[in-house]
């Protein structure tokens, strides 16, 4: 004979209980679910909220605010016209298009007349989209106030876990001493001077000298001397992922288990060494020689196509790979 499960025996639980009692008990099951996905290793005691939080993911988005809603969708709809009438205007050439061409930001005048009225009207139409200003916020009130908490908390470091998603909470001072034990081994070394600007006028003449020689065409050229990248580089920064997986197993439960790191364990991080908005060099197109430079930092080596005639210069040894 089949068991027969009382599909309302989850409801009877709480038959007893009132709302305030319930809230609570919700707010217990949260909590406990979500101190699974969040390893607190510093010294500051998290919050119900901030835990429920933090197990959201770093990832997670937060409402948006719908004040300029409006303009910044006809804003992309003029984006949007633009390359309609562009369209429109070049569709008869069939070049290929060079991969390294640089946005001109070509504005077309009036093309035809059914398309100009399509765009008139679908604008006039978007103009009077209605735009919800009470938009039901995806984070609670005490959500809310225990991100302003942490936000402005400038004595801790929230870092996504290696080898899993975890999130992790670490206190700034031990995160400083981890990437400095790191940065003082023989992986690393110090360099005794160093002027972002002078690099950038050497990469300038070394691609203009490639250019001279006809390695790379007129269009790479502007692409790599005037494009925003160039303009805005800066230094690569380092950062760790704590590695928890290299906790021993009772460590890591008292930690789960008291809620924060009263033993004063600092975990191994993964150093990674961000290279956003970095200097770099492309291979040109015609190699003729391939040369190996070794860089200081971490012994690795990058390699440079290099024309026979062209002598490389001494910054390539700054960049990491």
């Amino acid at each position: 004979m089949a068991r027969r499960f009382n599909r309302n025996a989850k409801k009877q639980k709480f038959r007893f209980y009132n709302k305030k009692e319930r809230n609570k008990y919700n707010m217990q099951q949260r909590t406990a679910h979500a101190k699974k996905h969040v390893i607190n290793l510093s010294k500051r005691r998290l919050s119900n909220q901030e835990y429920i939080l933090l197990a959201k993911g770093l990832k997670f988005i937060p409402t948006p605010s719908s004040k300029n809603a409006k303009m910044s969708i006809l804003k992309d709809y003029n984006e949007f016209a633009r390359k309609l009438r562009c369209r429109y205007m070049f569709s008869q050439e069939k070049t290929d298009l060079h991969p390294f061409r640089s946005n001109t930001g070509y504005k077309p005048a009036s093309t035809c007349h059914t398309l100009e009225n399509y765009i008139d009207l679908t604008k006039l139409e978007l103009s009077f989209l209605p735009i919800e200003r009470n938009v039901k916020n995806n984070l609670t009130k005490g959500e809310r106030i225990a991100l302003r908490n942490l936000k402005n908390d400038e004595t801790i470091v929230i870092k996504k876990a290696d080898k899993n998603s975890n999130c992790v909470i670490l206190d700034r001072l031990d995160y400083i001493t981890e990437v400095t034990r790191q940065l003082n081994t023989q992986h690393y070394c110090q360099l005794d001077s160093f002027n972002m600007a002078e690099l950038k006028i050497q990469v300038i003449e070394y691609i203009k000298s490639l250019y001279d020689q006809g390695i790379i065409d007129k269009i790479s050229f502007k692409f790599l001397t005037n494009g925003q990248k160039l303009r805005d580089a800066r230094l690569g920064r380092i950062y760790i992922l704590p590695k928890i997986h290299r906790l021993e197993t009772e460590t890591f439960k008292q930690i789960q288990h008291d809620g924060l790191n009263e033993l004063n364990i600092i975990p191994p991080g993964r150093p990674i060494i961000s290279q956003y908005t970095a200097p770099f060099i492309i291979p040109p197109v015609a190699p003729i020689n391939t040369v190996a430079y070794r860089t200081p930092i971490g012994g690795s080596s990058i390699t440079i196509h290099t024309a026979s005639t062209t002598p490389a210069p001494n910054w390539i040894t700054w960049i990491k790979t």
